[in-house]
């Protein structure tokens, strides 16, 4: 990525509203990191690996012109993410493409979907264990959602049958394969979603953080730790599909950015659609987008979509986080990656205390505007979609609550250049759940 204008002082606010003098330039060449291969895969192989899983269709995209009325541009559009794949969020697209390339690495195959489909990687799965090579688990740590995928995708390609609970050291009736590791404040409601898809929910005493730590040493103790791990029946080996990078860990972070990959080719195709059948004045080109961050991998790949080299005209990007775990906000104020404190937030997904390194220097130069909002403030903004018909939880609606954060405040809206023209495109990432209603602010 390379920036060409860095003299512009950057803006920010009391209230939490970070403007990056770096990003109005940045295009995207190619992320300087082994992992962050959003350039080396074709989207279009990946888009056609998503459209093989069961049930899958694209997601809507819903034009808004009330809201985006009263928010004096000329065209709201929101990508809804509450069935995606039968989950109700996005991060299946980026897990399902994790696995299939971590297990495609696994069994040494070719990472190619036109020549071992998931149908054949599943059967390969089957047989190689009845050759006696050791039985796959899969690994992941999770606030709820990405974990939920990484279950899901083990029950898809069989790793569930006849699987070992790695808890007790013995043979595991109800046949976990997968292994999912959550922070000590995740909902009851959440953690029994994951384990309504076979896996086995580990609870960890501490934050998403702590979890992902705790996930890694299992995964990778598993084999270590169970007799006879080498060959036979109880051999086994631990795989952890992560979308957080760490030191020693960047490669699958790196695929699963490139599965976000699906979500913003499909909101061009989809605003295409939508022009085409347009009769009035409206914007015929989009300028801005606004995208939830958590570790950052969803971020990394809107960026290298907004800023792309191919694309004639560069996105905007406004991202959005609580202002009780803002670790974006916090790094991109100091200039470099940093470790914040979290704080419980309904915006459950999105609490994380630390970027992915893979994905920060994508977001340090290419965020436009860094949003903090309240839960109060999200909570409203998850009524206000539910009366427009659109079922969104905290963290898709927080995207709409930040940019109504940006547009009030008018030099904030001068700055990053929304007008009466602009075309803003909101990612609401995630279906409506259950969440304990905060406080009133103010």
């Amino acid at each position: 990525m390379t920036t060409t204008d860095t003299s512009a002082k950057p803006y920010t606010t009391p209230s939490g509203i970070y403007i990056n003098p770096s990003a109005s330039t940045a295009t995207t060449q190619q992320i300087d990191s082994p992992a962050s291969s959003t350039q080396r895969t074709d989207p279009a192989k990946i888009k056609a690996f998503h459209e093989s899983l069961p049930n899958f269709n694209a997601t809507p995209l819903h034009t808004l012109p009330h809201l985006a009325s009263s928010l004096r541009i000329s065209t709201l559009l929101i990508k809804t993410e509450s069935q995606r794949l039968g989950l109700p969020a996005f991060k299946i697209l980026g897990a399902s493409w994790g696995v299939y390339r971590a297990l495609c690495a696994h069994f040494q195959l070719t990472p190619d979907p036109s020549i071992f489909p998931l149908w054949r990687l599943k059967n390969i799965i089957a047989q190689e264990r009845m050759n006696g090579a050791p039985r796959v688990v899969l690994f992941a740590a999770t606030d709820g959602n990405h974990g939920r995928a990484v279950a899901r995708m083990a029950g898809i390609l069989g790793l569930d049958e006849d699987a070992w609970d790695v808890s007790r050291g013995k043979p595991d009736s109800q046949g976990h394969g997968a292994v999912i590791y959550v922070p000590s404040g995740m909902y009851e409601t959440t953690r029994q979603l994951i384990e309504s898809e076979g896996a086995k929910v580990v609870t960890v005493l501490g934050d998403y953080d702590c979890a992902v730590s705790a996930c890694w040493e299992a995964s990778q103790a598993l084999g270590r730790e169970v007799p006879d791990s080498g060959t036979g029946k109880d051999a086994k080996v631990g795989i952890m599909v992560q979308d957080n990078a760490f030191e020693g860990y960047e490669i699958v972070p790196g695929w699963i950015v490139e599965g976000y990959t699906t979500l913003v080719s499909e909101v061009d195709e989809q605003f295409e659609e939508i022009l085409q059948t347009a009769t009035d004045g409206r914007g015929r080109e989009i300028t801005h987008i606004v995208t939830p961050i958590g570790v950052g991998s969803l971020g990394h790949a809107v960026v290298n979509w907004a800023k792309s080299a191919e694309r004639k005209n560069k996105v905007r990007v406004i991202t959005v986080e609580p202002e009780t775990a803002a670790c974006l906000h916090a790094s991109l104020k100091a200039g470099e990656n940093t470790t914040i404190e979290t704080v419980d937030t309904i915006m459950s997904g999105m609490c994380c205390g630390t970027v992915s390194p893979i994905s920060w220097p994508a977001l340090r130069d290419g965020v436009d505007v860094s949003v903090t909002i309240d839960d109060w403030t999200c909570h409203e903004a998850v009524l206000d979609l539910q009366g427009l018909g659109i079922e969104s939880g905290p963290c898709g609606a927080g995207c709409l609550a930040g940019l109504r954060k940006v547009l009030g405040d008018e030099e904030a809206r001068r700055t990053v250049g929304i007008d009466g023209g602009s075309v803003v495109v909101v990612l609401s990432t995630e279906g409506r759940r259950e969440y304990p209603v905060p406080e009133r602010v103010g």
